[in-house]
């Protein structure tokens, strides 16, 4: 099984042997290959390793993956699942996750009672949605915490 690493002396954050690229060093990006196996708990003490090194809120940190294969991806071309994983100030585990809202007439106020017992199941825990955009541009940003015990990024992408 893979771990995340902080390397405080060259101020990298790594996943087995890959070193995750950043944009704007807030947001990690990489290939699904590099972190598929990664434990969570291992992400949540990196970010908060890296977090008090930087002295900033973990919360501010990110990281994002791509389906893009190892030898194939580019942080600046390919594309990325929409969902984006974070340390919350707690130190749990939190997704955020973009959904497309096509055809469907939902209101805001209706989303944690469609939600939660899905994510009861999945034994996560609703923390907020939002609905945004018109017409047929609308979309969903959803956040849900959960526990890392015994997560990988691979199996998170399934709640997601």
């Amino acid at each position: 099984m893979d771990r995340f690493r902080y390397l405080l002396r060259n101020d990298e954050l790594v996943v087995g042997n890959y070193v995750l690229k950043t944009e704007d060093n807030c947001v990690w990006l990489a290939p699904m290959e590099a972190v598929a196996q990664a434990s969570l708990a291992s992400f949540r003490n990196a970010i908060l390793s890296l977090a008090a090194n930087w002295r900033v809120d973990a919360s501010e940190l990110a990281l994002i993956v791509s389906r893009a294969p190892m030898r194939e991806f580019d942080e600046e071309y390919s594309i990325y699942e929409p969902v984006k994983i974070i340390v919350l100030d707690d130190g749990q585990l939190a997704l955020d996750i973009m959904v497309e809202l096509h055809g469907l007439n939902i209101d805001e106020e209706d989303l944690p009672s469609l939600l939660v017992p899905l994510l009861t199941r999945c034994h996560a825990t609703f923390i907020d949605a939002t609905i945004e955009g018109s017409g047929t541009q609308v979309y969903c940003e959803i956040s849900v915490a959960f526990g890392p015990r015994g997560q990988r990024y691979k199996m998170l992408l399934r709640l997601g």
